[in-house]
């Protein structure tokens, strides 16, 4: 699996390197592949997913893939089935990417151009730190835990990285690992995890390996991910 998706980054990151060297191929790119406040006020809600599997810059797309190797290798299989870690990564995409477009065009003012897998890195490495918080391994030549590799990070983002990185994208994918371990187990936002019934009477295929908790927490991205659309569709860029 973990080559597959690989694969699909590669193809897209293709497609940046030869359709955007013409001003209709790059338009092309930037209209599906990244999200952006002025995408989603189009209805383009799918870019939220497909942005996270776009990479304009081949390094990007190296440090990612990489840090999705070494995190996926702990993920499956003793953490996730591979149906699970797909609509995990679906699911991260929309709500980190939500979270990205939302702060930084209607709190913060500012019109971001949103693409790369990391939001779904940090997600993962979110469930990692959580699962086996005393588990060492290595990252990029340093030996570290999940944890001292998500605060190093964050660290760096805001300090040094924050103009070329989207930093409330990597707090929105951690913000929902945290929920995928933790919500609803211990009387914490209840409210997100109510059983969805009609899933029972109508159930997608290997539904079973996911618990209706977190079918739950599926849904709350995808509402989320409509919200944006909806709110960046109600209140378009102004030009």
């Amino acid at each position: 699996m973990i080559i597959q998706i690989s694969t699909v980054h590669s193809i897209i990151l293709i497609g940046w390197l030869f359709l955007g060297s013409t001003h209709r191929g790059a338009s092309f790119m930037a209209r599906h592949f990244v999200a952006s406040r002025n995408n989603l006020s189009q209805g383009r809600i799918y870019t939220l997913i497909t942005s996270s599997f776009s990479h304009a810059d081949p390094l990007h797309l190296v440090f990612n893939i990489f840090m999705f190797f070494q995190v996926g290798r702990v993920v499956l299989p003793s953490l996730m089935s591979r149906f699970e870690l797909k609509m995990f990564l679906l699911a991260s995409s929309l709500f980190s990417g939500s979270v990205s477009v939302l702060v930084n065009n209607f709190v913060l003012k500012r019109n971001v151009q949103l693409l790369g897998f990391s939001g779904c890195c940090y997600s993962l490495l979110a469930v990692v730190s959580i699962a086996q918080p005393t588990s060492k391994w290595s990252l990029f030549g340093m030996t570290m835990s999940p944890v001292e590799f998500i605060l190093g990070s964050m660290f760096m983002d805001f300090l040094a990285r924050r103009n070329r990185v989207d930093v409330l994208c990597h707090v929105g994918g951690v913000f929902y690992g945290y929920l995928w371990m933790n919500a609803c187990t211990g009387g914490f936002a209840d409210g997100l995890c109510q059983p969805m019934h009609w899933l029972e009477m109508y159930p997608p295929e290997n539904w079973g390996s996911i618990d209706m908790r977190k079918w739950s927490l599926l849904w709350v991205s995808v509402w989320l991910g409509c919200g944006a659309t909806a709110l960046c569709m109600m209140k378009p860029l102004e030009t």
